[in-house]
């Protein structure tokens, strides 16, 4: 049994209970975070939060009253509504002017009224700034910022410059066609749509230039104005029982001369009907040519129509086994074979749900409102929640995010209170404590830092108090958040986890100046991975711990 197995098993032992032992959850969670393939950590993180109870019989009654609960608050304090981009910028346009025009008015109100127009305005200005923040966030996932309807990937002929209709596209043609596709579709089905746009327009070209030219050679074998009239009976017997696309095209070259009845059906040669027409191939060379022609074309359709049932029968074959190949969903990153018609199901609307958990919790929360961050650390909530398919709580990943995320805001509000920024729970504070850790970790670059003139207030600041959302890839902020929401004493493995971040590249900023220094610690660098930056934040933790 692997390793990953072992760890997938002992969570399963823990999770099959009927009483949940914390404890030892939270352990097995702080060292190697919840494993991805398990499909464990939704709940995992339910529990962490209190959400769910620890006894397991009362999971589906708890979860029915309160996302009852969420639906209520919806539908007392309003919500925020908008199904396409287009209806986003007319609302933030709308709450814009009414904005302007309310705050013009107000000076001619006075006592309740103006408290009551108050409160109004700041309602809308509340809705405006959540919006513009909201519309912000993780601008490169699809699941937030997914459009309503998918732009078309065939473009029209003789419109698009950059597509020839010759078969065989450049590579660097190709190349640049599928960087315009949008990335909701994959490069591979995109190659599909352009080699079968290019094969059309050139088949079309191809027997267009057949046609004209067999009609011309047709005209002047023929020379149907020097044909006597029993010549043209026989030669319109011989096209009368001919079935071929071909041999329609044909005639419609010289259908004014010939006269050929519609009622007739049309029914392929055979070589003994051919021999009853008692032609002389010396004396009718002529006619002989153009009923050998007529043959060939359609023993060449045939041939097509042969290939193409193959070529169907591949691809169905193909689908068959895609479908069997089918990934299941995982952890913390979920993938489709058409992520287009699966966000369409459940996810159309996530930009929504993100604004109305920020709207909701400013509501309900007077004292601290809505500032400018939470948005981040709303987001992997909903987006871990979003991809939970057992028992289809994708569904309600809106309640379920906003209880969560209430609950974790009950444990950091300070971090956004400037009235409690000088104390000893103020953010200024908790920043002294990741310096100091440095200072005794790795003194040198404390130094170098130090005389480079950079604050820690710089850069720490804002890892703590957003726990590090901004800095990394959600996959690697949701990891980190495992060991972070696990810790015993909680978020005190984040003051280490922040002082491990400058360590970590150390060799990059010890030779850098002031610039290049603070932008390597604002932007920090995407090579290492949250399970090696994880491992070293825990060796420096053990060392305070002894």
């Amino acid at each position: 049994m692997s390793r990953l197995q072992k760890r997938v098993n002992e969570f399963k032992q823990i999770l099959d209970s009927n009483s949940i032992d914390i404890d030892s959850l939270k352990k097995l969670t702080f060292y190697g975070g919840v494993p991805d393939s398990s499909g464990y950590r939704s709940i995992i993180w339910k529990l962490l939060f209190s959400y769910l109870p620890l006894e397991k019989n009362l999971w589906i009654e708890t979860l029915q009253q309160k996302r009852q609960v969420f639906e209520e608050f919806k539908k007392d304090l309003g919500v925020i509504q908008f199904n396409s981009v287009k209806e986003k910028d007319d609302l933030k346009r709308q709450l814009e002017q009414e904005i302007d025009s309310s705050k013009a008015n107000l000076e001619k109100l006075q006592g309740q009224e103006k408290t009551e127009f108050e409160l109004e305005i700041k309602d809308k200005e509340l809705r405006l700034i959540i919006i513009k923040d909201v519309e912000r966030t993780r601008q490169t996932m699809s699941f937030f910022h997914i459009e309503e309807d998918s732009p078309t990937i065939i473009p029209k002929r003789n419109n698009n410059p950059q597509i020839s209709n010759n078969p065989k596209i450049n590579k660097t043609q190709e190349k640049q066609t599928l960087n315009q596709i949008p990335s909701l579709i994959s490069r591979e089905r995109a190659k599909q749509l352009i080699q079968r746009f290019t094969k059309k327009n050139s088949n079309k070209n191809k027997n267009k230039n057949q046609n004209q030219n067999q009609n011309d050679k047709n005209k002047e074998i023929l020379n149907i104005s020097t044909i006597d009239n029993e010549k043209k009976e026989k030669v319109n017997q011989v096209i009368n029982e001919i079935s071929s696309k071909k041999a329609r095209k044909i005639r419609k070259g010289y259908q004014k001369e010939i006269s050929h009845p519609r009622s007739q059906t049309l029914k392929p040669v055979k070589s003994s009907k051919m021999k009853q027409l008692n032609l002389n191939p010396r004396q009718n060379s002529e006619r002989n040519i153009l009923v050998k022609e007529i043959q060939t074309s359609i023993k060449k359709n045939t041939q097509k129509e042969q290939k193409i049932e193959k070529q169907k029968n591949k691809k169905v074959k193909n689908k068959n086994k895609k479908n069997k190949n089918k990934e299941k969903p995982i952890g913390r990153v979920i993938r489709y074979e058409n992520p287009v018609a699966k966000a369409k199901d459940y996810r159309e609307n996530r930009l929504v749900d993100l604004c109305n958990i920020l709207y909701i919790y400013a509501r309900l929360n007077n004292g601290i409102r809505y500032v400018q961050g939470m948005n981040s650390i709303a987001a992997p909530f909903l987006f871990l929640f979003g991809n939970d398919f057992e028992n289809n709580n994708y569904e309600f990943a809106e309640a379920d995010a906003f209880f969560c995320f209430t609950n974790l805001m009950g444990e950091i509000n300070h971090h956004f209170c400037e009235s409690v920024d000088d104390t000893e729970v103020g953010i200024l504070a908790l920043v002294e404590v990741v310096d100091n850790i440095l200072k005794i970790e790795d003194s040198e670059l404390w130094q170098h830092l130090n005389s480079l003139q950079i604050l820690p207030q710089f850069y720490s600041m804002n890892w703590i108090s957003l726990l590090c959302s901004q800095l990394f890839q959600m996959p690697d902020v949701i990891r980190i958040w495992d060991s972070l929401f696990a810790d015993e004493n909680r978020f005190e493995f984040l003051f280490y986890f922040c002082a491990a971040l400058p360590i970590s590249i150390r060799d990059l900023l010890l030779p850098s100046d002031y610039f290049q220094a603070i932008t390597l610690l604002q932007n920090f660098p995407q090579d290492k991975t949250a399970d090696e930056l994880i491992f070293l934040a825990f060796n420096i933790f053990q060392k305070f711990q002894k």
